[in-house]
């Protein structure tokens, strides 16, 4: 190969040239492209791959074979090319362009009561450190969480139940209400009409949760999951409006209220990073210069995206899209409050090869960075009353109908997140753990205001909730309904009871009734004032 003459097009100069021009010509195809003029310096963001991109690939790709043709030890790039997170191919000196890291523009201060980071190295050393040393006892079970948090889990043991109920009693079946004539006293009449109407089943009353159906009295809105809206007069029962998705999406939920309907959905976007790749000198071919070159190189990694859709429907006959609110992360939960959305979503770190990579371990609002004082910590494994030890954070974001197009405020907390439940000033998410010997439920609280996340604690009780309705605010303290299951030291010995627990704003109990219907488990809860009835069904 010393013998060999480089070709004029193959030498270091000409490669970098190609490289350049091909990168200044690179423009996702327009019907695909979601990239922002805001969006941070150094990335492109697209839905899916179009012909110049592949293309673009190849010519990195040959790329790649020059440089092993010119001597340079494999292992030089960074490239995320896969369909998940996860398979990547390792090279190492690759990262995106030195920038001053970008931060979301929060006009909040840090959120009290809960420690928060100090630095993106400080986080970035944690997570490397987690990496390195896994811990499993509920690591698997919180980075599964993909759909609702507040229903997934319930109607899938509801369905559970009823299979093996149905396929235990054959006879045990929904029995099918008897026709026969309709009393006309049930009948629809317009001129009787009274404006009263049915809205979503909500367990707080000034709280409004998120629907695929919902009405306003005078029209009903009904979303499919590919996010085609159909607005429907309710007295003729006739279509007067729609709204159209796009098939790379899934639709999850949508929120009405006046004038104002919000859609909710979720996407993989692949999101290009740009870098350098260093290049021997080919100044003088036949000295030993060991100096260098830069030549701009990329690579794309998929990111998983909730986006919040802010539609104008005082004309239900042309819903107008005022504004686009996206958040990173897979979708859990929402609420509506006071004019605005909260949206909460679990995104999954990873630690890429250094601390100025944000695109690995930090999650955007928009196409910003959360800044890293808005990115909390609560206590870890070893403390009495919180024990979490994942790595999933619970994004939290606020979307006001007068600036649908960015979040008043948002923060991510390393925690997991399976149930939801807000009050009228406090939002509470819950994980179940496994702590070697019984089942733990860790709570966090964060308390909201007008679209302004405020304060927050954090604390756990003994046992698992069956659903958000185990939980419950009253007189500011949060009462927790549990079925707790623990074994012997010696794993020989089995048992199971339930329990009451009452939370000071802090998360710290100050009151509890321990060992409730015992062999029993908690099926329904629900509180009403001071009182708190509740149903448990014994081992079958």
């Amino acid at each position: 190969m010393e013998d060999t003459p480089v070709p004029e097009s193959l030498k270091p100069e000409n490669i970098q040239k190609m490289l350049e021009e091909q990168s200044e010509n690179q423009q996702p195809n327009e019907a695909a492209r979601t990239e922002k003029d805001d969006q941070p310096k150094g990335t492109t963001t697209h839905r899916f791959w179009n012909a110049r991109t592949s293309h673009y690939i190849g010519v990195a790709a040959a790329a790649v074979v020059v440089i092993a043709a010119l001597g340079i030890t494999p292992g030089l790039l960074k490239t995320h090319t896969g369909a998940k997170q996860g398979d990547t191919t390792e090279f190492d000196t690759v990262s995106p362009e030195a920038a001053e890291p970008v931060k979301v523009a929060q006009a909040t201060d840090p959120v009290s009561g809960i420690a928060h980071m100090d630095s993106y190295d400080d986080l970035y050393n944690m997570l490397k450190e987690w990496n390195e040393n896994p811990t499993t006892s509920n690591y698997a079970r919180v980075m599964t969480i993909e759909e609702s948090a507040d229903t997934g889990s319930a109607n899938t043991a509801a369905a559970s139940d009823m299979a093996s109920s149905d396929a235990a009693s054959p006879d045990s079946v929904i029995a099918a209400y008897p026709e026969g004539e309709i009393d006309s006293a049930f009948s629809y009449d317009e001129k009787s009409d009274s404006g009263d109407y049915s809205s979503t089943n909500t367990q707080e009353e000034m709280v409004d949760e998120a629907d695929i159906v919902k009405t306003d009295g005078t029209y009903i809105y009904a979303m499919d999951s590919k996010g085609t809206v159909r607005i429907v007069d309710a007295a003729s029962m006739k279509l007067i409006g729609t709204i159209n998705g796009e098939n790379s999406a899934d639709y999850k939920e949508m929120y009405v209220e006046g004038s104002c309907l919000q859609l909710i959905r979720q996407q993989v976007e692949y999101v290009t990073y740009k870098g350098e790749l260093n290049l021997p000198s080919a100044s003088d071919e036949d000295s030993d210069n060991d100096s260098t070159q830069s030549v701009r190189s990329s690579y794309s990694m998929p990111v998983t995206t909730v986006s919040v859709l802010t539609y104008d429907i005082s004309d239900r006959t042309a819903p107008k899209l005022t504004g686009t609110y996206q958040q990173d992360g897979s979708y859990l939960s929402s609420r509506r409050s006071n004019g605005y959305l909260y949206l909460f979503t679990s995104y999954t770190p990873d630690t890429g090869n250094n601390a100025d990579q944000l695109e690995y371990y930090v999650p955007r609002s928009g196409q910003e960075y959360i800044a890293y004082d808005h990115i909390y910590l609560p206590e870890q494994e070893g403390a009495d009353d919180f024990s979490y030890n994942g790595k999933a954070y619970l994004v939290s974001g606020a979307v006001s109908v007068g600036t649908p197009d960015q979040a008043s405020d948002v923060m991510a907390v390393v925690s997991g997140a399976e149930t939801f439940y807000v009050s009228e000033n406090n939002i509470y998410s819950a994980v179940s753990t496994w702590n070697e010997k019984e089942t733990r439920t860790e709570l966090v609280r964060i308390g909201y205001a007008d679209g302004k996340f405020t304060d927050g604690s954090t604390g756990s009780v003994a046992g698992e909730l069956n659903d958000n309705f185990s939980l419950d605010e009253y007189a500011d303290h949060l009462r927790v309904v549990t079925t707790v299951e623990s074994w012997s030291s010696d794993y020989s010995d089995f048992s199971r009871s339930n329990s009451l627990y009452v939370l000071d704003p802090s998360m710290k109990t100050v009151g509890k009734i321990e060992n409730l219907a015992e062999g029993e488990e908690i099926k329904s809860a629900r509180f009403m004032g001071e009182t708190g009835p509740g149903k448990s069904e014994g081992a079958r």
